[in-house]
């Protein structure tokens, strides 16, 4: 089963999007790993003992096997938490649903909700890029500034992308859960709640119809 992505003109969109905002996603991902994960700026150098452990140990949790993306990153065997860590919706919402009805994500649905399919892959990828680019300046142990360069994570974003997408074919074909499915479209949706607009729920007809009653006689 392939995934259903964006058209080149909605590609189009998210690309420009992504190159004008990689900087204020950056600045999103720093304020958040330190937010939600626990980890400590330090003092460089003069960062304490203690601290350093601390966020070395946090570091190898959320790095190991992309930690960082479950809903609990210390206990990434629980089931149903994969891609379901509180910074992804925060990131998105922040960035593209935090102006009502003007916000991007709801003035270019076609582009963060491609044929009512939800959040693109792409956006994902793109958060969990910069997610990955933010914990990684905390790898001594204290902070250090990292570029956010789209030529140095190119390569990453395409491996977080790959997995995304992976998973979609794992839970729609493999276990045909569609788990995947269900993720970006919750993803939209709490995303265009918290820019205050109203998903319109998907209208059904009152029941079956006279071909339907004449297949139940057949």
């Amino acid at each position: 089963m392939n995934v259903n992505v964006p058209t080149e003109g909605e590609l189009t969109v998210l690309k420009g999007t992504f190159a004008q905002h990689r900087g204020v996603v950056k600045t999103f991902a720093q304020k958040y790993v330190t937010q939600l994960y626990g980890l400590e700026e330090g003092a460089g150098a003069n960062t304490s003992v203690e601290v350093i452990n601390g966020n070395r140990q946090k570091y190898e949790m959320l790095m190991e096997k992309a930690g960082f993306a479950y809903a609990d990153p210390s206990n990434r065997t629980k089931v149903g938490t994969i891609y379901r860590n509180t910074i992804i919706h925060i990131m998105i919402c922040k960035l593209w649903f935090s102006e009502g009805s003007q916000s991007l994500g709801i003035s270019r649905s076609e582009a963060f909700n491609p044929d009512g399919d939800g959040i693109p892959f792409e956006t994902i990828a793109f958060v969990l890029t910069a997610v990955h680019n933010a914990i990684l300046e905390y790898e001594k142990g204290y902070f250090v500034q990292r570029d956010f360069a789209a030529k140095k994570f190119s390569k990453q974003y395409i491996k977080y992308l790959d997995k995304l997408q992976r998973w979609h074919t794992f839970t729609s074909v493999q276990r045909n859960t569609r788990t995947a499915e269900k993720v970006r479209r919750e993803l939209y949706a709490a995303a265009s709640e918290h820019a205050g607009v109203t998903i319109q729920a998907e209208e059904y007809d009152d029941g079956p119809t006279l071909s339907d009653f004449e297949a139940d006689e057949a």
